[in-house]
């Protein structure tokens, strides 16, 4: 399954699997995290792996919510926030940026 944001329709691409597979497209300015929100998990959620990557507020955003509200393990949500709507790359990364970098890094090294 992949929830997908773009711009609008005309952004949208078909994606090619050789597993089943169901895409979610979200288009601008709704949120991905909303989109997230709706889609239905297996209830085996020990089953689910979840790779989220974007703008790093949404992605924060969308992990939280996997893990808090429903319940996936950390470990099994890998992410990155590889932009930032509010700041460039030669900015100083924030405290929220570091506290990420900080819980990928023990997500890795966690048994």
């Amino acid at each position: 399954m992949a929830v997908v944001q773009v711009a609008g329709p005309a952004e949208e691409q078909q994606l090619r699997s050789p597993a089943a597979l169901t895409v979610h497209w979200v288009h601008r300015p709704g949120s991905l995290l909303d989109a997230v929100r709706t889609v239905p998990l297996p209830d085996a959620t020990d089953q689910v792996f979840a790779w989220v990557a974007g703008e790093a507020s949404a992605v924060r955003a969308v992990r939280r919510h996997l893990v808090g509200d429903r319940g996936l393990d950390k470990r099994a949500v890998a992410f990155t926030g590889y932009w930032r709507a509010d700041l460039t790359q030669d900015d100083a990364p924030t405290e929220q940026d570091l506290a990420d970098a900080t819980e990928q890094m023990a997500d890795q090294t966690a048994p």
